[in-house]
């Protein structure tokens, strides 16, 4: 049965991108005017920001007597968008969540197994600097390790402030796969350690290779702005967009047209449609990519990309006379998507592909900003045993060409044994496949101090010796800065502390003050709200944006295929995980409105499921709705199967952020996660755990 994008918007009940702009299951109703309430209250509106994704987006919250009770979009904030997604209307549950901590504690068990017992915050403080002050004492300050998301924000500046105050050079931000990927591929072709993004007030065409653009792409939030004008905002033209991916997505579902693509192949399309560029004689090829031409000329002829990538060569030769007749056309990796063993090849194709098609220069809608340290706190003053502390050599040195301390957090494990480790972002693990969290928690059980900022007992927790509950987004203060813009946006609290919590970074402030010497220097008066305030009143300049207009490129190595060409062995599918905006992982791990709202286009929730296609499922002798088994070389789960036939007959997708053992009453024992079928299979340049394309056995029960 052909499946028709107008059919199947009716059926799975989307109006365009409505649904994720209007947030989860029905629109709540307004509440009712202060003026009735009992007590007659004045209410509140706090103007603030969501840091639940890279976005930053502005938003109000309405408050009651001091009780935040409705999440809405600043207006203006980005000026195209009128909305937020799910995630930002979920920051209610998160402040509200029954299962969070009530305060600090404390294990007296063994690692793996704790006693916990409460603690007040200032034994917690007190225990960190006799600690640390202990080591320093003995000359090993070098051997105390912060471990954090990677962000442009001031927490994060101040977070490497007290370590080099401190004497450690192991601030360890831990990065997605694809951003890094990103970076490298534009230290590859540009020298520059960076990040590409669109301009999406000049983009006419969209190709996606696999960018889940309204799912869980790091674009996301800035597309969702820009969509409007994309698509309408401009007289007499509507921007068009065609989708390559493995299944019909909410991106596919809103695109003008879906490709079917085999997972991890999709730098073998994007040299496959430079070729085709090339050799219709028609694109002028300046000599710096004379490497360009030289590497195409070992194959990527159509026919090629068709056995590769299960692309047909009339598609690709007709997506390539697509990309040369368009303007201001833009070709996007697929950040976002599961990693693959060539990632870092991947981005440089799709990239010099970007270039081939004039993206790149002043007038084209690709940009490269630069990665690097965004605020300035002033100098840190140095004793003599944190210079000695930060000329050892970091315990793991990051990725980047010149040791950035950037890494996926799954390379934690190889590091040697320091002597006391910050979890600051604790949240962020629950993200791991078991693999790597069992590596991980293997790694911590032989540290003498781990410290947890975490609002739950989890998995990890069970695995510290400090577990000190972080403030949600509602309850914290701190300034972001926007890749895009380069826009300073401050986060403020929308109400006081509903527990006794906080944050990660008032707590390092804190201990740097017990530490005395150069360390409280660093932090010499007031509180974290005091430097917050002091940062915005600063000037804030704007990110330095390069046009690239030259481009060296450089392919050391023979782009890599697939095992097997890219297509799944007799008797198996190809695994394709997935995530998206409802992707609860993280700090949202136990929001129950993601949950109930989490399967968009199969109306599932709650508990994991398998997306196959019903003629492959028929051959399986699998009926829509069994149970079936999923058995790769690394592990086995059980997992309901759902017919969907938006989907390669060669793949198997199944959603990321359902299933494992959760962090509260609403995520715990939902099932199997997806990803205990992933080995130790990694992108060969970033060390990130490679998860497209798992072959997987697929048998009914």
């Amino acid at each position: 049965m052909k499946l028709v994008r107008r059919d199947f918007l009716k059926a799975a009940g989307l109006s365009g991108v409505g649904l994720a702009l209007q947030g989860c299951g029905k629109t709540t109703p307004e509440p009712e005017p202060y003026s009735t309430l009992a007590g007659g209250t004045a209410e509140t509106w706090i103007e603030t920001a969501c840091s639940l994704c890279a976005g930053s987006c502005g938003i109000r919250v309405r408050s009651i007597r001091g009780n935040a009770i409705k999440v809405e979009a600043l207006p203006g904030d980005p000026p195209e968008y009128k909305g937020i997604c799910p995630r930002a209307h979920a920051m209610l549950q998160l402040l509200y969540d029954p299962d969070r901590l009530d305060g600090p504690r404390v294990s007296y068990g063994r690692k793996g197994e704790p006693s916990w017992e409460p603690a007040t915050w200032s034994e917690a403080v007190r225990r960190i600097a006799a600690t640390m002050n202990d080591l320093r004492a003995r000359g090993q300050a070098h051997s105390v390790v912060a471990i954090a998301s990677s962000g442009t924000d001031l927490a994060a500046t101040a977070t490497r402030r007290f370590l080099s105050a401190y004497g450690s050079p192991n601030h360890v931000e831990c990065v997605d796969g694809w951003v890094l990927a990103g970076r490298l591929a534009a230290h590859r072709l540009c020298g520059v350690w960076g990040d590409f993004v669109p301009d999406w007030s000049k983009v006419r065409f969209i190709l996606s290779l696999g960018s889940p653009l309204l799912d869980a792409s790091p674009h996301t939030h800035s597309f969702l702005s820009a969509l409007g004008g994309f698509r309408r905002g401009r007289e007499g033209e509507r921007g068009k967009w065609i989708q390559a991916e493995a299944r019909y997505s909410v991106s596919a579902a809103k695109a003008d047209e879906w490709v079917p693509i085999v997972p991890g192949t999709e730098g073998v399309l994007a040299l496959g449609l430079a070729r085709s560029l090339l050799d219709s004689g028609q694109v002028a090829a300046s000599e710096a990519m004379s490497p360009l031409r030289r590497h195409l000329a070992n194959g990527y002829a159509a026919a090629r990309v068709e056995r590769i990538a299960g692309v047909p060569a009339g598609t690709v030769e007709r997506l390539a006379r697509a990309l040369l007749e368009a303007r201001s056309a833009v070709v996007l990796p697929p950040e976002g998507g599961p990693m693959t063993e060539n990632s870092v090849s991947t981005v440089t194709a799709i990239h010099a592909l970007n270039a081939l098609i004039g993206a790149f220069g002043t007038r084209g809608p690709m940009r490269l900003v630069p990665a690097g340290e965004v605020f300035d706190l002033g100098p840190v003053t140095l004793d003599d045993v944190a210079k000695e502390g930060l000329a050892v050599p970091p315990i793991l040195p990051g990725v980047g060409p010149a040791g950035e301390p950037c890494l996926p957090v799954s390379l934690l494990a190889r590091a040697s044994r320091p002597n006391v480790v910050l979890l600051l972002d604790a949240a962020s693990l629950r993200s791991l496949a078991p693999v790597e969290r069992n590596r991980l928690h293997a790694w911590l059980d032989r540290i003498p101090l781990v410290v947890s900022f975490s609002s739950y007992l989890d998995e990890t927790a069970s695995h510290a010796d400090l577990v000190l509950p972080a403030s949600t987004p509602l309850e914290s203060w701190n300034v972001f800065r926007r890749i895009e813009t380069g826009r300073a946006v401050l986060q403020r609290p929308a109400v006081a502390p509903f527990r006794d919590t906080r944050q990660p970074v008032e707590v390092l402030i804190d201990v740097a003050r017990e530490l005395g010497g150069t360390a409280a220097a660093a932090f010499p008066s007031g509180s974290w709200r005091d430097l917050v305030s002091r940062q915005v009143a600063a000037a804030f300049p704007g990110p330095r944006t390069d046009a690239v207009p030259n481009l060296a490129f450089a392919f050391p190595r023979e782009f890599p295929a697939p095992p097997g060409e890219g297509r799944a062995e007799e008797g198996t599918l190809l695994l394709y995980p997935y995530g998206g905006i409802m992707d609860s992982r993280g700090i949202a791990a136990n929001a129950p409105w993601l949950l109930e709202s989490f399967g968009l286009l199969l109306r599932e929730r709650w508990k994991p499921w398998a997306e196959i296609h019903p003629e492959t499922a028929a051959r399986l002798g699998i009926r829509d709705g069994d149970m079936a088994r999923l058995e790769s070389p690394h592990g086995a789960i059980r997992i309901r199967a759902r017919f969907w036939e938006g989907i390669r007959p060669d793949v198997i997708a199944a959603p990321l952020g359902i299933g494992g053992s959760g962090c509260g009453q609403w995520s715990a024992n939902r099932g199997d996660e997806v990803l205990a079928l992933a080995g130790d299979e990694r992108d060969a340049d970033t060390g990130a755990l490679a998860t497209a394309g798992i072959r997987v056995q697929v048998t009914r029960g």
